[in-house]
């Protein structure tokens, strides 16, 4: 690489105004750096917040499927209980209805 020097001149003023001004960019620079770390630090805690958040509601989700589960295997358990009464009924239905049935015959024998 190739570097050029150039020599400047400048008087006692414009010597003090460029150190001032200087010292002004850095002063810029060190609040630009502050307001960077500022920037990561409010990153950080709002992706924390966020993740959080986040956690919680899968968590939640993570039980209200755990509730949807039992609540299906409640739901089969009761279907197949119901479907056995109701074959018990049906069954005892068609008892009665024989017995009935034979009771009328009898009773018309009777009369």
């Amino acid at each position: 690489m190739l570097y050029l020097e150039i020599e400047l001149r400048v008087s006692q003023e414009e010597f003090k105004q460029i150190k001032q001004n200087k010292k002004e960019i850095e002063k810029r620079f060190y609040r630009l750096d502050e307001l960077e770390n500022t920037l990561k630090a409010l990153k950080l805690r709002y992706l924390s917040k966020h993740r959080d958040r986040l956690k919680k509601k899968l968590d939640e989700m993570e039980h209200n499927y755990e509730d949807l589960l039992n609540f299906e295997k409640r739901a089969m358990d009761d279907k197949e209980f119901l479907l056995k009464i109701r074959h018990q009924l049906s069954k005892e239905n068609y008892e009665l209805r024989q017995q009935l049935e034979v009771n009328s015959y009898e009773n018309r024998d009777k009369t």
